[in-house]
């Protein structure tokens, strides 16, 4: 039609009555003159545009959900562990659970970078290691090379040419 009428919200109602429903929306093409923003709620009904109708979908959604978790949360109150249970299917619960998911992930990627940074620097030092090892023999192989066998033999040297599996 071209002209949102009023029936159609009283028409929901009783619908939402019979059926014993939460919600009631209306998608139309042709919305009334209070839904200023694509939307309005008039007399408990959600009325939009079709636009809008997977926003507003997902919206009442969560509400359902969580009206939902109340109301079986109140239905099995009394004890410690119906309070327990109420408390681990609580959104609190699942936001510190999630926090505390997010926080432990962070970290472990954390770790993951910093290892990897640290294997690149080590691997980097133990390059500059061997060539300053294979400098050092280089010029006592010359200077040997230049004094002959009176040349005092360097321990320190035959322990690190041991360590670098030369010989």
């Amino acid at each position: 039609t071209n002209i949102f009428k009023a029936d159609f919200i009283s028409k929901l109602k009783e619908d939402l009555l019979r059926e014993e429903a939460q919600f009631g929306i209306i998608v139309t093409t042709t919305l009334p003159k209070q839904a200023t923003n694509g939307m309005a709620q008039i007399d408990g009904i959600w009325v939009c545009s079709q636009a809008l109708v997977e926003s507003i979908g997902t919206i009442l959604r969560e509400a359902l959900i969580s009206v939902a978790r109340e109301k079986w949360i109140n239905e099995n109150k009394g004890n410690k562990g119906d309070q327990l249970i109420a408390y681990f299917s609580s959104t609190q619960f699942a936001q510190q659970v999630r926090e505390l998911a997010e926080a432990l992930h962070a970290q472990r990627e954390q770790v993951n970078k910093e290892r990897t940074i640290y294997t690149r620097l080590w691997a980097d030092r133990e390059t500059q290691i061997d060539r300053q090892t294979k400098s050092l023999a280089k010029i006592l192989s010359s200077i040997q090379g230049f004094v002959g066998s009176g040349m005092q033999q360097i321990e320190a040297f035959d322990l690190l040419s041991l360590e670098e599996g030369q010989e």
